[in-house]
């Protein structure tokens, strides 16, 4: 992702387009509420998407496609064209429960194919949360664990083509005490390379119990000091060697630190540019700062699908004074991913890891174990 100065922008750099509400799973962790009808209405239609890309600008530099499960989007491909032939994106995140693995594959294909590769990054992230049994458990798919390591392992030859996937650890009341074990046995006994993290954060009908709180963050910041070691040993090679992929290496550990500060004080850390570099576009085509406040720009149908119309608009400039006057603060990662590069007190901490992370060389992804 490029670093444009903020002075400079007509839009945001990264967006999260959540595709879609519906989900074949049903985690213990998720904040969707699939009991409210209201929450799958009026989800955009690709037409729909094509328009609001071509309103993006030249400043976006990054989208992510999710849900719900994008994948179960048919047009996913044609959703994720939209942005590819009429914006500016160098990157193309898409996160998944895995279980699609024929339709994950056709989407590599048609987009190698297209030649999309040549200059640009596609990532996958796979949500893992447990072992075989307790991910299955957890998330109330039989062989979910098995699919999402399949369609993990189908990815493997495109590796050298900008095609890259981690698994993403969401450290939950269910796992805290076992999720050293179970980073342990993917990166041991399945080979995976890349991961990212995240802690259960409140929002929507998601709740922690107020107990549970210092648990939580002891297993998450033991788990993100397991793979920070992991990768300056180079047992891992994480997001690659590519400029794009040690900066991603560099960059998280970083993120991870303030959000287990965060998580633990509930302090303030540093400014938050949701709604400024960063916003999101629902299902249904409400336009936010970002996932976990409620505040509503407006919606691109409404604004004759010109999303710098909104972003530009009164409402805009409103929740970024809120955020900045409030001093909003929270544990989204997406967030944070944005703020660390746009804040330059984290630059030399990142400089410093951009020398010590060397990526080691990938091993081949093992997927079946008795």
């Amino acid at each position: 992702m490029k670093l444009i100065p903020r002075a400079v922008l007509r839009g945001p750099i990264s967006m999260v387009h959540f595709v879609t509400r519906n989900c074949n799973a049903r985690c213990s962790h998720c904040f969707i509420d699939f009991d409210d009808p209201a929450t799958f209405r009026g989800d955009l239609k690709l037409d729909e998407i094509e328009r609001v890309s071509k309103t993006a600008g030249w400043q976006l530099q990054n989208v992510n496609l999710t849900g719900g499960e994008p994948f179960l989007r048919k047009d996913l491909f044609d959703v994720a064209r939209c942005y590819l032939d009429h914006a500016s994106i160098r990157s193309l995140y898409i996160t998944t429960n895995g279980y699609f693995t024929d339709r994950t594959r056709d989407f590599v294909e048609r987009y190698l194919a297209a030649g999309y590769d040549r200059d640009r990054h596609l990532f996958f992230s796979f949500s893992i949360d447990d072992d075989r049994a307790g991910h299955d458990r957890n998330r109330r798919v039989p062989g979910l664990f098995e699919r999402a390591m399949q369609t993990l392992r189908s990815l493997e030859p495109h590796r050298g083509r900008r095609v890259l996937a981690n698994v993403n650890l969401t450290v939950i009341p269910a796992n805290a005490d076992r999720i050293g074990a179970i980073y342990e046995m993917l990166a041991g006994d399945y080979g995976v390379q890349a991961f990212t993290t995240t802690i259960m954060r409140e929002e929507g009908v998601a709740r922690i119990d107020r107990g549970e709180r210092e648990r939580l963050y002891r297993a998450y910041r033991d788990l993100n000091a397991r793979i920070h070691r992991d990768l300056e040993a180079g047992r891992i090679g994480g997001f690659g060697r590519t400029p794009l992929g040690r900066l991603a290496n560099a960059k998280n550990v970083v993120m991870h630190g303030q959000i287990e500060q965060t998580f633990l004080t509930g302090e303030f850390i540093s400014t938050c540019y949701a709604g400024e570099v960063f916003l999101v576009l629902d299902a249904n085509g409400d336009v936010r700062p970002c996932e976990v406040l409620p505040t509503v720009i407006g919606n691109v149908r409404e604004a004759g699908y010109d999303l710098g119309r909104l972003w530009g608009s009164q409402k805009a400039l409103d929740a970024r004074r809120h955020i900045v006057d409030s001093r909003c603060h929270c544990t989204y990662e997406c967030a944070w991913s944005l703020n660390t590069l746009s804040d330059a007190r984290y630059y030399p901490q990142i400089v410093s890891n951009l020398i010590t992370i060397q990526p080691g060389t990938p091993r081949p992804l093992q997927v079946s174990h008795g």
